[in-house]
């Protein structure tokens, strides 16, 4: 944020906040969380905030001007020639992963015990399966909801036997969810509106009691064809009703309708004056 002729800038949000004197929500950023239940960079909740995309520079020559976006150039590339044999591609898959993990390590004293949050799933299960084979001691985290039929507990135990770890289950009753919610907001800087925030900071509040270090398979999906395709299922659900004339905007449309948030109820939820400052950045609201 810029204050006359002085530039502020922080890792957290609300180490800014008590530099504004009178803090502007952002329509446009409120709209985008309750579309997508998080704010999108470069906004942020407040008008007088931005935020910094991942990998680039902002470099200011003085006050009074833009500054200057470097791009770091972390973007992600084809490799110059693609691995054919099956065999071949999972050996480098099994190196790069174990890399991945080594390079979180290094520096951990080898009877520091680590714990990880354990579902069962091939992210976290291979993740807990990598720490235990670099010889680490590794306690197992899950959620307990309390519903049998669609608990991931019983992949979480299989795993964590078949490792020969313990796997402590952390309750996330309704109850304890929604007390623990004005916490999890207090505790997190910006806002996010995905139904697990809530119970992975019970989990990880109770894994805070035995350990320093905590791993996870987050971003699993996002690297191995995971829920982002959600563009490509749009299109092969909607693809074949939409004319030609209408291609971009029902597409997007159909795209923010499958985040199966708030986005087409904007009149009832905003009220008139906050729809009318969403409507005049978005014309397709109107």
């Amino acid at each position: 944020m810029q204050l006359e002729n002085t530039i502020w800038f922080s890792t957290s949000l609300q180490l800014l906040l008590p530099l504004v004197k009178t803090p502007q929500v952002s329509a446009i950023a409120l709209h985008s969380l309750a579309c997508f239940s998080y704010v999108p960079t470069p906004l942020t909740p407040i008008e007088q905030i931005t935020a910094v995309f991942a990998g680039t520079e902002l470099i200011w020559q003085n006050p009074d001007a833009s500054p200057q976006v470097k791009s770091l150039n972390f973007a992600w590339q084809e490799a110059p020639e693609l691995i054919r044999d099956e065999d071949a591609a999972v050996a480098q898959l099994q190196r790069l992963l174990r890399q991945a993990i080594d390079r979180q390590i290094c520096d951990l004293p080898i009877d520091e015990p680590v714990g990880v949050l354990l579902s069962g799933g091939i992210d976290s299960s291979i993740v807990t399966a990598l720490l235990v084979e670099a010889g680490l001691k590794v306690r197992a985290y899950a959620l307990d909801f309390g519903v049998e039929d669609y608990s991931e507990l019983p992949y979480a135990q299989q795993v964590a036997d078949w490792l020969k770890i313990p796997l402590i289950r952390v309750k996330a009753t309704g109850d304890a969810i929604r007390q623990a919610i004005p916490a999890t907001a207090k505790a997190i800087d910006l806002p996010y509106g995905d139904g697990t925030t809530a119970p992975l900071f019970l989990l990880k509040q109770r894994a805070a009691q035995d350990v320093r270090i905590l791993f996870n398979g987050e971003n699993g999906d996002q690297l191995f064809a995971g829920w982002t395709n959600k563009p490509l299922i749009a299109e092969g659900v909607y693809g074949a009703e939409r004319s030609a004339e209408s291609v971009e905007r029902s597409f997007e449309h159909q795209y923010l309708r499958t985040f199966q948030r708030f986005f087409g109820y904007e009149s009832q939820i905003f009220s008139a004056d906050l729809l009318a400052q969403i409507q005049a950045h978005d014309l397709s609201l109107t």
